[in-house]
């Protein structure tokens, strides 16, 4: 107790606050500092720890001031708002010094969105003289890749139709619209499909010159609708097969395995839940219901694929495949209208082109509403 006595007074004649704190934690635990002056140990504890902070506030004050000169030297934005920051929170008596801190960060702020303002006009100058170059140049690619660049920075549709048109004289213009909508035409881009095609008919380019046109925006309208109902069967099949994997039942993984080939789930995910199937301990055939399903879903995405390739061979096959397993009456009939289209325009037969097509919309609408067809 004498020992623990003599720590006590020691530490209370001392500076260290933890040395001080366990003194008196050892003479309460044994009962002495009850004989002691307790008010002047717990008051030189408090006197030690009022010091401690205001040394801490001290040096944090003189750390801000420090990084705010920094920040200030360096120019750098985010340093010199971090720095005020600090100076703000660490209490810095200067307050001119905030301020003036504050007035530079403001200025290097204002700069620096003049900078990306001004590379960001220099980029956006620099797409429509691609559009222009490109044009003239008639780089079938680069017409195409630098009028999406100039819709990606902003430049509105008239802007770059001007780009692309305004140097040329009036019968020049619809010649240089229709080769445009050519070069759109040969990509799978709807929107700038749609956006040349808008521009062919303003400039008053021929008809007969926007019909594959207009077919093929159609065909990739269809495209990515299916694509849409695609990737949400996916979804669905694949929350199905979680769903069937934390199930004992055989039947019920079966059926999900066989919905997500189907929907093109991955073959790493296929075969884990392969062999979890085959840990079950049963495993059933799967019905013909599910085969006929997995069999139209495969045929319907190799019709898709027919139409976009525009082979009349391989769209015939394709049709017939499709309509053998099932495949809906409206995709079916959309098929054979496009194939009547890709034989006239094999054939070169421009004169029966459009007796064909009428002829393909009437055999259609007759096949959807459920009328045999001679």
């Amino acid at each position: 107790m004498e020992e623990v006595s003599k720590a006590l007074e020691h530490a209370s004649r001392g500076s260290d606050i933890d040395a001080l704190g366990f003194a008196m934690d050892q003479a309460f635990a044994i009962g002495t500092i009850s004989t002691e002056n307790p008010h002047h140990v717990v008051q030189r504890k408090r006197t030690l720890e009022g010091e401690a902070i205001a040394a801490q506030g001290k040096k944090a004050r003189l750390e801000a001031g420090h990084a705010i000169v920094v920040a200030s030297s360096t120019g750098n934005v985010d340093m010199l708002a971090s720095a005020v920051g600090k100076a703000e929170e660490a209490g810095l008596a200067d307050q001119g010094e905030i301020e003036a801190a504050k007035r530079q960060q403001t200025a290097l702020e204002s700069v620096q969105t003049d900078i990306a303002a001004l590379k960001w006009q220099r980029k956006y100058d620099q797409t429509l003289r691609s559009v222009r170059c490109a044009v003239r140049r008639r780089d079938a690619v680069q017409v195409c890749a630098s009028i999406l660049c100039a819709l990606k920075v902003g430049a509105n549709a008239t802007t770059i139709k001007q780009a692309a048109l305004a140097w040329e004289h009036r019968p020049a213009r619809t010649d240089v619209a229709a080769y445009i909508l050519q070069c759109a035409s040969k990509g799978s881009n709807v929107d700038l499909l749609d956006l040349t095609l808008g521009w062919a008919m303003a400039e008053g380019v021929a008809e007969g010159s926007m019909v594959a046109a207009r077919e093929r925006l159609a065909v990739l309208a269809e495209v990515l609708a299916e694509d849409a109902q695609r990737d949400h069967a996916l979804g669905v099949a694949a929350r199905n097969l979680a769903n069937a994997w934390e199930q004992d039942d055989p039947q019920v993984l079966e059926t999900a395995l066989h919905q997500a080939r189907a929907a093109g789930i991955s073959e790493e995910m296929i075969h884990m839940s392969e062999k979890r199937r085959a840990k079950l301990p049963r495993s059933f055939p799967l019905d013909d219901a599910s085969r006929r399903q997995g069999a139209c879903m495969e045929a319907a995405r190799v019709l898709k694929g027919a139409m976009l390739q525009g082979n009349a061979m391989r769209l015939e096959a394709a049709i017939a495949e499709a309509a053998l397993a099932g495949v809906s009456r409206e995709r079916v009939a959309s098929a054979r209208r496009k194939l009547t289209r890709v034989q006239a325009a094999e054939r070169g037969d421009v004169k029966d082109n459009m007796l064909s097509c009428v002829k393909a919309e009437l055999s259609s609408v007759k096949e959807e509403l459920g009328f045999k067809i001679a």
